[in-house]
C-alpha cells in the first residue's frame, strides 16, 4: 500500500527572537522608533527639565489634553512588552489618573485596552501574551488577565487617563521594551556621548561630562534599570566592559524598576580600574546599558562617516592637545579600532600630533558598532590611557548562516544547493559535507529575500521573508525526503516559524478527529520534524501545534492512502 504524506508548514512563531529596547538615553530612540497617538509625546532630557538626574531622560506623555499614548513605530508581533512609569505630573495636587495600555494588531486595529489600578503607582508595567491572552503585571505581580486575542499584538501603547478631578496629567514613561520574553531586562545609562573623565594631566578635572565637555557631576553617575523575570531582589552591577567590577547595588524585592546613583570614585580613585567602556547590567542576564567611556580627554578622534559598509575604508582624523598631552618622550601613542566586544580589529602607531588613519573594513567583518580609540601608553611603564574615542556603525548588509538537515534523522545533508536572492543579488552554493553555509554577498535589510533549497532525494524548500535589521541571522533548513518512512496512513511535516522559516523543535503536535473521538499526540524532533501514523483512511483531522511562547496554529487535513 502506498501512502501519502502531508507536510504541515507550521507558522507558529509570531514573535521574532529579537525585540527592541529603548532606554531613551539616546534621542534617536524616540525620534526613530516610537511615536505618540492622540496628544503628542515629548522627549525630555532631565537635566534641562528640572528633574532629578536619577531619572536620566524619558518620554513625557500627556493624559490631558488627549490623552496621548507612547507607541512603537514599526509593527512587531509581540509576546512581551514593558515600560517603567517613573513619574507623574498633575496641574493641581490631588487624585491622580490611571495608567492605560492598548494593544493593536499588525493593521493598526485596536484589540484590547487595559486601564490599570485606580491609584497610579510607579514601577514596571508588563504585558505577557500566554495562549493568546494578555496577562497584565505590575512590579512582578499579576494584576489581571484579558480575553483571548485573535493574534499577537504588533503595536503596544503606554499612556494614561486625565487626572481624576482636575484633568491635567502627564505620565513619565521610560525603558520601553517589546518583542519576545528574551527581551525582558533593560538598563539605561546617561545620554549617548556622555563620558567619565580622569584627566592624565589634571586629575582634579575628574567627573561625568556631557559630549560638549561640560561637567555634569564630579561625584555620581545615574543609571536606570527594569527587570521582568520575577519580583525578587537583584544585584545590579557597574562593570568595565572587560569584566572588572566597579560597583554593585542590591534592588529591593518587589520592585522591578528604578535608578541607581553610581559613585564615580569607585572608578576614578581605584588605580586598578582601567580606562575603557563601562556598563550597567545584572551578571548573567545578557543585557547591558549603553556603554559609558572612561577616558582622560586631551585629544580628539573622529570617523569621517557615521556608518560604513563592508569593504569600505574609513578615514579617522585625530589630534592630540598640547600642554603635556602630546609628549612623545613620556608616552607612545596608537590608534586602536575595537568591535563592540572590545576586540582590537586594527591598530596603528600614531607618530604625529595630528593626522589621519585609514581603517579598512573587510567583507567578513561582523556588522555593528566599532570604536576608534586614541591611546597613550607611558614609556616608562604603566597602563594604557584612553584619551578620546569616536564610534561608527558597520551596517546595511545581512549575513545568513546555518546548516541543512534531514528531517527524519536530524543529520546534516551534504551537497545541498542553497539559492538565496534579493533582487539582482544572488547567493548560490552547494553546502559542505557538514551541511553548513554562510552567505558572502550584500543582502540588505528591509527588502524581500527568496530562499530555494534543494538536494537529491528531498522535497524542494521555498520561503520568502523580509529582514528588519542588518545582522547575522542563524537560519537552518530542514528538508523532507521524497520517500519518507511512514506508518500506515500518516500526517507529518516540519514545524517552522513565520518570521524566518526556522524549524521549531519540541513543539507539541495533536492530530484529532472529534467526530470519532480520535486524538494522537507527538512532539517535533530537534530539527522540527513530526510524524503521526496509523490514521483512518479517508478521514479529516485537525492538526494543532502548540509551544510555550508561540501562538497556537491549527490546520485541517484530509488523508487518504492507496
Amino acid at each position: 500500500m502506498k501512502h501519502l504524506l502531508y507536510l504541515l508548514a507550521l507558522l507558529a512563531l509570531v514573535t521574532p527572537v529579537y525585540g527592541l529596547s529603548l532606554t531613551f538615553q539616546n534621542p534617536s530612540d524616540f525620534t526613530s522608533y516610537v511615536t505618540c497617538t492622540g496628544a503628542g509625546c515629548t522627549y525630555v532630557q532631565s537635566t534641562t527639565d528640572g528633574e532629578p538626574d536619577g531619572r536620566n531622560n524619558y518620554i513625557l506623555v500627556p493624559g490631558y489634553p488627549g490623552p496621548g499614548y507612547l507607541r512603537n513605530v514599526d509593527p512587531l508581533p509581540t509576546t512581551y512588552a514593558a515600560a517603567s512609569l517613573i513619574g507623574y505630573h498633575a496641574w493641581i495636587s490631588g487624585p491622580v489618573g490611571k495608567p492605560v495600555t492598548r494593544l493593536y494588531d499588525n493593521a493598526g486595529n485596536q484589540m484590547a485596552t487595559y486601564t490599570w489600578a485606580d491609584i497610579m503607582a510607579y514601577g514596571r508595567y508588563e504585558i505577557i501574551i500566554v495562549g493568546g491572552s494578555p496577562m497584565y503585571y505590575h512590579n512582578g505581580a499579576l494584576v489581571d488577565t484579558g480575553a483571548v486575542l485573535t493574534q499577537n499584538p504588533s503595536y503596544i501603547e503606554f499612556g494614561g487617563t486625565p487626572d481624576a478631578y482636575y484633568g491635567g496629567a502627564y505620565y513619565l514613561w521610560d525603558d520601553f521594551v517589546y518583542g519576545s520574553t528574551e527581551n525582558r531586562n533593560i538598563f539605561g545609562a546617561p545620554e549617548q556621548g556622555y563620558f567619565i573623565r580622569k584627566d592624565m594631566i589634571n586629575p582634579a578635572a575628574s567627573g561625568l561630562y556631557r559630549s560638549n565637555g561640560t561637567l555634569v557631576s564630579s561625584n555620581n553617575m545615574t543609571a536606570t534599570w527594569g527587570v521582568g523575570d520575577n519580583n525578587a531582589s537583584h544585584t545590579v552591577i557597574l562593570e568595565e566592559w572587560g569584566g572588572n567590577l566597579a560597583a554593585s547595588y542590591i534592588t529591593t524585592a518587589g520592585t522591578q524598576a528604578g535608578s541607581i546613583s553610581w559613585p564615580l570614585a569607585e572608578i576614578i580613585d581605584d588605580p586598578f580600574m582601567p580606562y575603557g567602556y563601562y556598563v550597567t547590567t545584572i551578571a548573567g542576564s545578557g543585557k547591558y546599558s549603553e556603554r559609558i567611556p572612561y577616558i582622560s580627554y586631551g585629544a580628539s578622534v573622529a570617523f569621517g562617516q557615521s556608518s560604513y559598509a563592508r569593504g569600505d575604508i574609513a578615514v579617522v582624523t585625530y589630534a592630540v592637545d598640547s600642554g603635556g598631552y602630546w609628549d612623545p618622550v613620556i608616552y607612545s601613542y596608537r590608534l586602536d579600532t575595537l568591535d563592540v566586544y572590545g576586540n582590537v580589529v586594527d591598530t596603528q602607531t600614531v607618530s604625529t600630533q595630528s593626522g589621519t588613519a585609514n581603517v579598512a573594513f573587510t567583507p567578513s567583518d561582523p556588522l555593528g558598532v566599532y570604536y576608534a580609540v586614541l591611546i597613550a601608553t607611558p614609556i616608562a611603564g604603566g597602563s594604557d590611557i584612553w584619551m578620546n574615542f569616536d564610534s561608527a556603525e558597520l551596517t546595511g548588509y545581512l549575513v545568513l548562516t546555518g546548516n541543512v538537515y534531514d528531517a527524519e534523522s536530524g543529520l546534516f545533508i551534504p551537497v545541498a544547493n542553497i539559492s538565496i536572492s534579493q533582487g539582482s543579488t544572488i547567493y548560490n552554493k552547494d553546502t559542505a559535507v557538514d551541511g553548513n553555509y554562510t552567505t558572502n554577498v550584500a543582502f540588505m535589510s528591509g527588502a524581500a529575500i527568496s530562499i530555494n533549497v534543494t538536494a537529491a532525494g528531498y522535497q524542494q524548500y521555498l520561503y520568502n521573508f523580509t529582514p528588519l535589521e542588518a545582522k547575522t541571522i542563524s537560519l537552518d533548513f530542514t528538508l523532507v525526503s521524497l520517500t519518507p518512512t511512514t506508518v500506515g496512513v500518516s500526517i507529518g511535516g516540519v514545524s517552522r516559524d513565520s518570521v524566518y522559516g526556522r524549524p521549531i523543535p519540541s513543539a507539541q503536535i495533536v492530530v484529532a478527529n472529534s467526530t470519532y473521538s480520535e486524538s494522537h499526540l507527538t512532539t517535533t524532533n530537534a530539527v522540527g520534524w513530526y510524524l503521526i501514523g496509523n490514521l483512518a483512511n479517508g478521514r479529516c483531522y485537525t492538526v494543532t501545534a502548540t509551544k510555550t511562547g508561540y501562538s497556537t496554529k491549527s490546520y485541517i487535513k484530509c488523508v487518504s492512502g492507496v
